[in-house]
């Protein structure tokens, strides 16, 4: 039977790569912009961590968001009317607002993006396809990706943060347009219970089992590599070492460009313990080398430590079963999120502390600290014995 022009359904997943293209650009360009804000504000060093730790809190008040959203809007909607609101926080930060504005505006961005986080969450938990899950996650390391390049390339955070909004409109046009063939069910959010042993495990019970605490010690430990070097490497480029802004803003891209490589081929192998082992080892080298390398040298470290982070995060989510159990899979994979934002906002926050102790250099040396935590917990988990009912 033919199908009309105006009676076709169109898949979603092009839109919702837009969307999560959008949302991960403001972030990964708060590293590259805070040397000129920084300047223009008149404050120190340290003070991303106030403005990272603003993001974190606002994006983990929103984490979980979806179902209350959705139990009052639609999903294209709620979409359209957060992503909206992210362009205006990017406005309001183009525009060059005092300190205290500038925190305001990245506690709104936080906030905002933890909500089009959980609604993607939704979208994709909902259609239940892998190749979906790796596209998103890609897309959203493009954004990551092309933000601080476009802010390196046109020396200008206004035109790096506009490019952002204009980002968004577009995405919030695209995600209310007619003849979107959304999941069945995608309005509906699920009553999930998860029993083990013929009761729910109470939370305070999950954190005192050996094979949840490692499990969430993993997600702490290398989604707080990822955003702290994607926060932190310009300025360790730039006043460290004396780099040109252009290079350290097209490193910490190169950065992001390495985990979306890696997202998008890497992440969809199932990689044994043993490779992410050499993925940490990698990183470890190539963050403790932007010490003392040649300039042209930290490009390409940048691009593979990126590359070697990729594949963390998407593997050790697939094997969170094999680790705490299959019955507490479900509910112990919410946790790892949670436990992931709350390390990520926390240990970036702190690095502000420390640099200001200790000087621009200190990221360096919290990374590798960070990663060789990681590497040391993988080590553990094969070790710990999971939950079985």
């Amino acid at each position: 039977m033919d199908v009309t022009p105006s009676t076709r359904r169109v898949s979603p997943i092009g839109v919702e790569c837009v969307v999560y293209l959008a949302f991960g650009m403001p972030v990964a360009m708060l590293g590259v912009a805070w040397p000129t804000l920084r300047d223009e504000l008149g404050r120190a060093d340290g003070d991303l961590g106030v403005l990272v730790l603003a993001y974190g809190l606002g994006r983990l008040v929103t984490s979980a968001s979806s179902g209350p959203i959705l139990r009052r809007l639609r999903f294209g909607l709620a979409s359209a009317l957060t992503l909206g609101g992210l362009a205006l926080s990017g406005v309001w930060v183009a525009t060059g607002p005092a300190w205290a504005a500038l925190v305001v505006a990245f506690i709104v961005v936080g906030v905002l993006s933890g909500v089009l986080d959980s609604l993607g969450a939704r979208f994709l938990a909902v259609s239940g396809s892998v190749r979906r899950a790796g596209l998103a996650a890609g897309s959203y390391g493009v954004g990551a990706t092309l933000g601080p390049i476009v802010i390196a390339l046109t020396d200008s955070v206004a035109v790096g943060f506009l490019t952002g909004a204009a980002v968004a409109l577009v995405a919030a046009a695209m995600v209310v347009a007619p003849g979107l063939d959304w999941p069945p069910g995608l309005d509906s959010p699920p009553v999930v219970t998860v029993v083990d042993h013929g009761r729910e495990l109470g939370f305070g019970e999950l954190l005192r089992t050996p094979a949840v605490l490692v499990s969430l010690g993993l997600f702490a430990a290398f989604v707080a590599v990822e955003v702290t070097a994607g926060g932190w490497l310009a300025t360790v480029l730039e006043d460290a070492r004396g780099i040109d802004d252009r290079l350290a803003g097209l490193s910490v891209g190169a950065f992001w460009a390495g985990i979306t490589v890696g997202r998008l081929l890497l992440g969809r192998f199932d990689l044994p313990d043993r490779a992410l082992l050499v993925g940490v080892v990698v990183m470890m080298g190539c963050f403790a080398g932007m010490a003392f390398v040649p300039d042209p040298l930290v490009l390409p470290l940048a691009a593979a430590a990126g590359l070697a982070v990729a594949p963390q995060f998407p593997t050790l989510l697939a094997h969170t079963g094999t680790r705490v159990g299959e019955a507490l899979a479900g509910r112990v994979s919410g946790y790892q999120l949670i436990a992931a934002n709350v390390a990520a906002t926390g240990l970036a926050a702190l690095t502000g502390v420390i640099v200001a102790a200790t000087g621009p250099a200190a990221p360096l040396a919290v990374l590798c600290v960070i990663s060789a935590t990681g590497g040391a917990l993988l080590v553990l988990a094969p070790r710990v014995r999971p939950v079985t009912p």
